[in-house]
């Protein structure tokens, strides 16, 4: 994404120049290699933000998975999010015909609306627009990608929107009193109808198609109550206005599981061991500091999705058995089979029926 931007971004300015005749030939020329120059250097580092961030995935044994996801689970995936429903079942039939062929049009409309406003912005000489527009097109195609209508969604397209949403508001507060002030509102205003239209308006897309609630996900997408809650709890937090106990409550039971999983790892491992979370606690790894003896670090709907993820994880868990087995899942059977032949030892964590699997070496 940060190289497509580069190459677009030097693409808007390109496009605004006038035409090279003249006396103007070699000022344009230069004016040109320039920003050429600025857009090769863009795309070095975001090739060297990507080296980096491989590099880290490699060396915690993740990166296998990352490129799964990359290369194939994600089709699946996202056939299943563009359901609404988020029950990880890819729809079917006409179904899923229909739920594609509303993905590919909205995708579409998107690009076509933006690059004319961009291309118009461009030709005016508007720079700055016209790269704040495209950056704003390719945020919101992603939102729209899905139905499943989360506000995470629009986080990557926060910056894009609120510059896009300043620069309209410019232009309709200009006469305003208090301008300053104005633009303050219409850009906050502006900016949250557009996020909160392009989640809730996929959703109500899927939902013609798809039996799902429609209400429930207005609720929580329309609602501040998560995040005003979240921030809120945070500042008290720092503050030393409430206790830790009244902070974690607000984030259900997931606190009191990743401490239980990182104790039990701690308490039956030891530096160097690799270990593997058969569930969605992908933190344990790093707050243990253990490396994971799979590449799928949780077992989301990339995983579930994905016909032969099971088969190649086994492929590595079988050679490379995993010091500790921390099951918050049901196992299938052809991973027990291995963990009872090699006689690892089954431990309760707590009563919600979790099993910590302890290989007989580190007993």
């Amino acid at each position: 994404m940060s190289v497509a931007w580069a190459a677009s971004f030097g693409f808007v300015v390109l496009s605004a120049l006038p035409t090279l005749e003249g006396d103007v030939l070699y000022v344009e020329v230069i004016g040109a290699l320039l920003v050429v120059c600025a857009v090769l250097l863009v795309a070095a580092g975001a090739v060297g933000v990507i080296a980096v961030a491989a590099i880290a995935l490699g060396i915690g044994g993740s990166l296998p998975g990352r490129i799964d996801v990359l290369t194939h689970q994600d089709e699946t995936d996202l056939q299943s999010a563009s359901v609404g429903g988020g029950s990880g079942v890819a729809a079917g039939g006409g179904s899923g015909l229909v739920l594609l062929l509303m993905t590919v049009t909205r995708i579409l409309l998107v690009l076509a609306v933006g690059s004319i406003i961009t291309w118009r912005l461009a030709r005016r000489q508007q720079i700055g627009a016209s790269v704040a527009a495209w950056w704003l097109t390719w945020g919101l195609t992603v939102v729209v990608v899905s139905a499943l209508g989360l506000a995470h969604y629009v986080q990557q397209m926060a910056p894009a929107l609120c510059l896009c949403a300043a620069l309209l508001a410019s232009r309709l507060v200009r006469r305003l009193p208090m301008r300053q002030l104005a633009l303050a509102v219409a850009t906050a205003v502006i900016a949250w109808v557009v996020a909160v239209g392009a989640l809730i308006g996929t959703t109500a897309e899927a939902s013609m198609v798809v039996h799902q609630k429609l209400a429930t996900f207005v609720t929580s997408i329309v609602s501040p109550h998560v995040i005003t809650r979240y921030l809120g709890g945070g500042w008290e937090r720092v503050l030393g206005l409430t206790t830790t106990a009244k902070y974690e409550a607000g984030f259900g039971s997931q606190p009191s599981l990743v401490r239980a999983v990182v104790a039990v790892i701690d308490a039956h491992t030891q530096h160097g061991d690799h270990v593997f979370v058969w569930g969605r606690v992908p933190r344990a790894y790093s707050l243990s500091t253990r490396f994971p003896a799979g590449r799928y670090t949780s077992l989301n709907s990339s995983f579930t999705l994905d016909s032969k993820a099971l088969l190649v994880l086994m492929g590595e868990l079988d050679p490379h058995p995993p010091a500790v087995l921390v099951q918050l899942q049901p196992l299938p059977a052809g991973v027990r089979a291995p963990l009872t032949r090699l006689h690892y030892a089954g431990v309760s964590m707590h009563a919600d029926g979790d099993v910590v699997w302890i290989a007989p070496w580190r007993m």
